[in-house]
């Protein structure tokens, strides 16, 4: 059973709703990493007062709460639903049932370090919340290559039944050896404006022959975590 939700309909209780009921998740949205502004209660700063174990007053955002995905409605807050996706609600849920959940949006991949608990935020809530896999971004990405790198991926996944990691790695290549794809995938979506990081096709010495290839924005930011199989 699919379930697509596009447009007004997919809203953060459609979202959390679908999520636990299916085995494969692909989320094709905004994704956000709080800027550095919104201070997380984890950047100490000395000249705050510090409790018995040293830790200093709540003086800034829980970590869970800087990163998040973004569903419709986000624009018009003054809804009962505010749209944000926040890695603390994810990690709230009950995804035990998730094999692969693709994160196609920016930033997805980033969090806050803490010491002793790695890098919170998205994909480690997913992963608490018993996803077994994630693919995640690393930076803000283009919207025509991740189309491209996406529909390569779930071909090499889906069609040559090849294990999750090897996917990926076989749509990164692609992507790297076929800049024109993604050009072609750009001129497609020309009606869209604003598009993310257009960067600049280079050429390689491969085999002795110049060849083009693309830039490492459009496709190194994706990663995968979880079981690879």
């Amino acid at each position: 059973e699919v379930t697509t939700l596009s447009g007004f309909r997919a809203s953060k209780p459609a979202v959390r709703d679908a999520l636990p009921r299916h085995r494969f998740a692909h989320l094709a949205t905004h994704g956000y990493f709080a800027p550095a502004s919104m201070r997380s209660f984890l950047d100490h700063d000395d000249k705050a007062p510090h409790d018995f174990f040293g830790r200093e007053g709540v003086t800034g955002w829980d970590p869970a709460l800087l990163s998040g995905l973004v569903f419709a409605g986000a624009n018009r807050p003054k809804l009962e639903d505010d749209g944000l996706l926040t890695a603390s609600e994810v990690a709230e849920m009950n995804l035990s049932g998730v094999e692969l959940a693709v994160l196609s949006a920016c930033q997805t991949g980033r969090g806050k370090e803490a010491g002793g608990e790695g890098i919170l935020g998205l994909q480690r809530a997913f992963a608490v919340s018993g996803c077994k896999t994630t693919v995640t971004s690393l930076w803000s990405v283009d919207d025509a290559a991740t189309s491209v790198l996406m529909e390569r991926f779930y071909h090499y996944l889906w069609e040559k039944k090849l294990p999750k990691l090897e996917a990926l790695r076989q749509a990164q290549l692609e992507v790297l050896r076929h800049p024109e794809w993604v050009e072609k995938r750009r001129r497609e979506m020309a009606a869209l404006a604003g598009l993310r990081g257009a960067g600049k096709v280079a050429e390689a010495l491969v085999g002795g022959k110049r060849e083009r290839r693309s830039p490492v924005a459009w496709w190194a930011a994706w990663q995968l975590s979880g079981d690879w199989r």
